[in-house]
């Protein structure tokens, strides 16, 4: 099976679900991730000038083109930064992947520099939130995230990637992955009749309007 680093993986992942822009700030947390952006070579970077507005490009993109928005910040603030645009995804069904590096996993949890536990800050504004511990797992973890933010309500997930997984070595053969099936339940017959119903049911008008 071909090796590769969990990041070209992940980038393969992102390119096979149709992703075309990325919207972001390279750091040193987050620098491997890009290092395997610039090597696939097909999906365009928009660099912004903070993270919120990273976060919030993606929100708009989605909006717009109805396609899941993609943003990258590095570890800390960086990553801390995409907390209002990930409520703000939640709150309007938006699909986001918010993507943030992370300190390596020998210091998760003791207070480091930049390691703030963002998978944990981020709960209750996603879908989902992973902190992924294993390179192995990176496949998987993208392949599903597109799957939960596309399924049932829309919305953002965020996937932490401490610096060492980023740098992990694993086998991935893209040629034999593909993108998880979505199902999208139909809508209840008895709900539709009513809406309908509600719809064209005839309403009387109001006094300022029956003057008219």
């Amino acid at each position: 099976m071909p090796r590769m680093t969990s990041m070209e993986a992940a980038v393969r992942i992102l390119e096979s679900e149709g992703v075309k822009n990325i919207f972001g700030i390279p750091g040193a947390g987050i620098l491997p991730f890009y290092h395997a952006l610039k090597g696939l070579g097909s999906i365009k970077h928009m660099i912004t000038r903070h993270e919120e507005s990273a976060i919030h490009m993606a929100d708009g993109y989605a909006r717009a083109i109805g396609a899941v928005g993609v943003c990258a910040a590095t570890s800390g603030p960086g990553a801390s930064n995409f907390v209002t645009g990930l409520y703000t995804a939640q709150v309007d069904s938006i699909p986001i992947l918010a993507i943030t590096g992370q300190n390596v996993r020998a210091q998760l949890g003791r207070e480091a520099f930049q390691a703030v536990d963002i998978a944990e800050i981020v709960k209750p504004v996603t879908k989902k939130a992973y902190c992924v511990r294993d390179g192995g797992l990176v496949p998987w973890v993208f392949r599903e995230a597109f799957k939960i933010m596309q399924e049932g309500r829309p919305g953002p997930v965020l996937i932490d990637l401490p610096l060492d997984v980023q740098k992990e070595e694993i086998e991935y053969d893209p040629e034999t992955d593909a993108p998880l099936p979505i199902f999208r339940s139909p809508p209840h017959p008895k709900q539709v009749a009513k809406a309908l119903d509600m719809i064209l049911k005839p309403n009387h008008p109001s006094c300022c309007w029956a003057a008219v």
